[in-house]
């Protein structure tokens, strides 16, 4: 007789780690029907200090109902083990599609990876309760935590340490949880997980998906973490818009060291969307091949140091990820958004800032230093108007409500 977990009837384990082990199983009922589903459950030698993230994962989860996210049943309870029952998914981690690319996607297919991991973000992100804003931060978006399926599907997975208006905080202030490689500047500094961090995230992703190398390689822990601190955007963004042109700005925008000028998902997810590129290729879908399971793969072993999971408790102080002023943000961002600006054009706009200065004190609404941005920019704009990547209307809010004050 086949062993059973609550409903469930087990049919084979699919997945086993340090942490806990996923069984296929099956849900029957009457007139023949059955549904599979994944039960995931924790190894009971972890399960006492690892039980809050998965009960987090399904608190979260059950308010999560998104193509590009994965679907969680319910949370039961077999003997003393918590059970976990999900969408049973066909294909195999981003991780392993990147290990089998180390030159990168192809540029139409990264493309759509990063529009639908975008789209899921941006829906967790713009979640309300009673008409008010409750966004749900993933706070560990890496490849491994997402799931491409044979259909070329994209789900983001594993929100055990996500964060939502109604979960119980499972980092002490002060503290930060993630990956190494995926954590956004501020979190380094102790700042607590926003959307804007993900976006960061999303943004070494995109990198890794384009170059087929991730962001921060394996190197010395605190090599890393002044690697993120010290990330140049720009450069980054030209690295990348050379191989997949429509990720170059995606990237200078998602790293951007401070989170006030990062594009949100939902933008991001429009922009990709509108990508003139080619179509995602039949490698993601019909001639999909599971990578082998035969021995560790080069990629596995160069990124082993950014994939330490790890509290980083404010290491560098204040960090470099400042406030800084509008008439900054204005000069630099035309130099990171635009690839053909080079050092000479910031020479040209820090040396006028005086006079940009000058001009914002006069100009009080978003529209206004949106014409700004667009009339003073001193070459062709991008694919996408430039103000619509480098202010939001409610950071431009802030800053020009600073300068009325």
């Amino acid at each position: 007789m086949s062993a059973r977990w609550g409903r469930y009837t087990l049919e084979e384990r699919i997945g086993v780690g340090g942490q806990g082990e996923v069984w296929r199983a099956v849900l029957e009922g009457e007139a023949g029907f059955r549904k599979a589903v994944a039960l995931k459950r924790l190894r009971p030698e972890v399960a006492n200090w690892l039980s809050a993230a998965l009960i987090n994962e399904a608190l979260i989860g059950a308010r999560l109902d998104h193509p590009n996210v994965v679907t969680v049943h319910e949370l039961f309870r077999e003997g003393d083990e918590l059970i976990l029952a999900m969408e049973l998914l066909d294909g195999e981690p981003l991780d392993r599609v990147i290990a089998r690319h180390p030159h990168g996607l192809e540029p139409g297919w990264a493309v759509d990876v990063v529009a639908q991991i975008a789209a899921g973000l941006a829906y967790a992100h713009g979640l309300t309760d009673e008409g008010r804003p409750a966004p749900v931060v993933h706070r560990d978006l890496k490849p491994e935590n997402v799931f491409v399926t044979k259909t070329g599907a994209v789900k983001i997975l594993d929100f055990g340490i996500a964060v939502g208006a109604k979960t119980q905080r499972t980092t002490a202030p002060g503290a930060t949880k993630g990956t190494v490689g995926f954590l956004a500047p501020e979190l380094l500094d102790g700042d607590d997980a926003t959307p804007a961090s993900d976006v960061w995230a999303l943004g070494a992703l995109a990198y890794e998906l384009a170059l087929g190398t991730p962001l921060v390689p394996d190197m010395p822990l605190m090599h890393a973490l002044a690697r993120i601190q010290t990330a140049d955007s720009a450069a980054l963004g030209d690295i990348v818009g050379d191989r997949v042109p429509a990720l170059g700005p995606i990237v200078r925008g998602c790293l951007s060291v401070d989170p006030l000028y990062r594009p949100s998902a939902g933008e991001l997810a429009v922009r990709l969307r509108r990508s003139t590129l080619d179509p995602v290729p039949a490698s993601a879908s019909s001639t999909w091949t599971p990578a082998p399971a035969a021995g560790p793969s080069a990629r596995t072993t160069s990124s082993m140091g950014r994939e330490w999971t790890l509290a980083v408790v404010a290491l560098f102080g204040a960090g470099v990820a400042g406030t800084v002023g509008v008439v900054l943000a204005v000069s630099a961002a035309l130099v990171v958004v635009d690839n053909r600006n080079d050092a000479r054009d910031l020479k040209v706009w820090m040396a006028r800032r005086d006079e940009i200065n000058s001009f914002i004190s006069r100009k009080t609404t978003y529209a206004d230093l949106c014409d700004l941005i667009s009339n003073e920019a001193p070459r062709e704009l991008p694919q996408y108007p430039l103000c619509e990547n480098v202010v939001s209307p409610q950071l431009a809010e802030k800053y020009l409500g600073r300068k009325r004050k």
